[in-house]
């Protein structure tokens, strides 16, 4: 989606919990979570800021380190 001079990008991301996190051990389980990213632009086509926006509760709950009361 782009707005003037801003573009934003919904992703769905995949990884594998593989070390250490905030002093969770690695589960080597699949993780997924969302993300946004809002950049402006430049009129010559360069990122001059970004804004990011990870879903780390998701992570959190997914590797065992809270517990989300809507998890199931």
């Amino acid at each position: 989606m782009t707005s003037d001079d801003l573009v934003a990008l919904r992703q769905v991301v995949s990884a594998r919990h593989t070390g250490n996190l905030l002093n969770i051990p690695a589960t080597n389980g699949p993780v997924h979570w969302d993300a946004v990213d809002i950049y402006r632009v430049t009129d010559e086509g360069k990122i001059s800021e970004q804004w990011a926006f990870e879903d780390l509760a998701a992570v959190l709950s997914q590797v065992g380190g809270v517990k989300l009361p809507w998890a199931w």
